[in-house]
């Protein structure tokens, strides 16, 4: 007879729960475009903080105490190397760029090449 009583409460403050939320999902449902809006922007941004809070929490992702000392060694060269990369990247670029360009003239100066050469 417990055993029914304990699992007619829980049956209950489950009951409550689904309830509660149900009357939540009916006052989003019926708010204002805007303010629906807002609640699932607060949402997502507390959902993707959730996940980023169990990746931090995760130990596979953390630092031994000796890698942190490590990389505090770096500490004074980070931002110069930070802005080395983004220099590099920004040269990449610019060579890719060009690189487009050439082959696209390349393909005009062979087709202008084969035009001359059937016009003859």
């Amino acid at each position: 007879m417990e055993e029914a009583a304990g699992y007619i409460e829980s049956v209950k403050s489950e009951y409550e729960a689904v309830t509660e939320d149900f009357n939540d999902i009916q006052l989003i449902d019926e708010a204002p475009e805007d303010i629906k809006n807002k609640i699932v922007s607060c949402a997502e941004i507390i959902d993707n903080m959730m996940v980023d809070r169990r990746i931090l929490k995760s130990s596979e992702h953390k630092l031994s105490n000796a890698a942190y000392r490590r990389l505090e060694t770096f500490e004074d060269e980070i931002p110069s190397g930070i802005r080395f990369i983004h220099a590099q990247e920004e040269y990449y670029d610019s060579v890719k760029q060009d690189l487009r360009i050439l082959e696209a003239e390349k393909m005009n100066l062979r087709l202008e090449s084969k035009m001359l050469v059937k016009g003859s």
